[in-house]
């Protein structure tokens, strides 16, 4: 099905390198069968599967290594024999998504530990390597009912949302998120995700005809005035629904159990859509996000708006609308992936070096790496703390959206600002209250910091942050500080 679909977007020289890496794929795991007693061969197959037909990646170098990538890991295939026989950049990412495993480690967890962290450091050199990551971990969550050790589908699940969710959320690739989010909730607390699915069905049913209404009302506006469009209905996924609901949300107020992803062709016509929407349904002003004028860093740009559907059959209950332009929309979905297809003009190196200039992701990565080079358990436990751990974003005077990690103060985020904002920062004006440096920022907080030229530096600002870059500007200020003390 692959190869079939694969032919329409690639050349016939690209379509070879697909082939012959699937041959090749299935030449080296000949004879190897999965746990659940499948051929092996149809894991590599899924996995280049997902990263074309769902993740939507169209580089042909990227569906090859996915065809490979377990080659080096499982058999006596080297980096050097596959660059030979394809190419060097596919033997990057094959080499770039293999586990070490002959490294001696306390715990199975320090080991899995240290081979995120390699991962993460080859992929600040190509973000493809954790795109076709993430695609096997989607098929090994998909399958995992097929290991029979109960330990061990507990132990992948809670690393899928402590590792693999976080980095598709980090990547922009929401559909992948959800999809792990769900696995995992489901191997993990199979009855309450039960409940909540049954939840989901009965609330489909019995408003199906009202959540129909809602679409097809806010389409025929648009059609009628020229507007091209796409409106699709999406349902709050299960892991979110269930946290929501023990935080003793009711479900018809949680404003994004049910949303209408609207797509239109031009920016204009998104605030044309949103225009018709708030005249037809009230809006929960609160709810409102603007990140079509303001994306996020990593890219997302889209307008939600929630209303209360009083005026229809939901009654008291919150309806949530996404509204972005089409390119926008294939960006929302699916990340770093499509980059290639946005920006057909580009090399990989191009975006890249593009990421690395912009992504919050990818700059956080190089932050880390240059503080901690020759620390590999401070790398490793900066990486926890800073990548893998829940993100907020916060507001500038100036209105641009930052992301930092949840236990970020006021002084990483002047850091992120500007280097001499940092230097200078003495505290803060966040939601019309003045703060200290140490203040926790908190969801969506709006920060104006406070400069103080004379401002001294502190041994004790270390304590104040968590963000790599932070520490690091800190140290560079703290030595300076001492070299002048001593030349004077």
């Amino acid at each position: 099905m692959l190869i079939d679909e694969a032919r329409k977007v690639f050349s016939k020289e690209e379509m070879a390198l697909i082939v012959k890496a699937h041959q090749y794929a299935k030449l080296k795991h000949e004879g190897v069968y999965r746990e659940s007693g499948e051929e092996y061969i149809t894991h590599p197959e899924a996995v280049a599967y997902i990263l074309f037909g769902e993740m939507h990646l169209h580089d042909a170098n990227s569906i090859a290594a996915a065809f490979l990538h377990d080659v080096i890991e499982d058999t006596k295939t080297t980096k050097e024999e596959i660059a030979k026989y394809f190419n060097q950049d596919v033997a990057y990412l094959v080499d770039g998504v293999t586990k070490i495993k002959d490294i001696n480690f306390t715990t199975k967890n320090e080991l899995e530990q240290y081979n995120t962290c390699l991962l993460l450091r080859k992929s600040m050199e190509d973000y493809r390597i954790i795109l076709i990551k993430l695609a096997d971990r989607l098929h090994n969550m998909r399958t995992l009912e097929g290991k029979k050790s109960e330990a061990k589908r507990q132990a992948k699940s809670i690393e899928t949302l402590q590792v693999f969710v976080p980095l598709a959320n980090r990547t922009g690739a929401y559909l992948v998120k959800r999809n792990l989010e769900d696995l995992a909730f489901k191997f993990l607390n199979p009855s309450d995700y039960e409940s909540c699915k049954a939840m989901v069905n009965d609330y489909t049913i019995r408003y199906q005809s009202e959540i129909e209404e809602i679409a097809d009302n806010v389409s025929t506006f648009l059609e009628s005035n020229g507007i091209s469009n796409d409106i699709r209905i999406r349902f709050k996924n299960l892991y979110s629904l269930f946290r929501e609901m023990k935080q003793n949300q009711k479900m018809a107020t949680i404003h994004d159990l049910i949303g209408y992803e609207v797509s239109v062709a031009e920016a204009k016509d998104c605030y044309l859509t949103l225009g018709h929407i708030h005249e037809c349904y009230q809006n929960i002003s609160s709810y409102f996000k603007d990140y079509l004028y303001t994306p996020k860093p990593n890219g997302y740009r889209c307008m939600h708006t929630t209303v209360c559907g009083y005026k229809t059959g939901f009654k008291e209950h919150y309806i949530q609308f996404r509204i972005s332009t089409k390119k926008m929309a294939l960006l929302n979905k699916y990340g770093f992936a499509v980059l290639k297809d946005l920006f057909p003009n580009k090399s990989i190196k191009e975006i890249q070096a593009d990421l690395a200039k912009s992504d919050a992701l990818i700059t956080a990565l190089e932050e880390i790496e240059s503080l901690y080079q020759k620390d590999n358990d401070q790398f490793i436990k900066q990486i926890y703390d800073e990548v893998l751990a829940e993100q907020l974003n916060v507001y500038s005077k100036d209105g641009n959206i930052y992301t930092l990690p949840k236990k970020a103060t006021i002084l990483d985020f002047a850091y992120k600002i500007h280097t001499e904002v940092g230097n200078k920062a003495v505290g803060a004006i966040v939601n019309g209250i003045e703060v200290p440096l140490t203040y926790g920022l908190k969801n969506e907080d709006r920060i104006e910091v406070i400069i103080d030229e004379d401002k001294k530096y502190q041994d004790d600002y270390l304590d104040y942050v968590v963000t790599a870059l932070a520490k690091k500007k800190i140290r560079e200020g703290l030595k300076l500080t001492r070299t002048r003390k001593i030349d004077n």
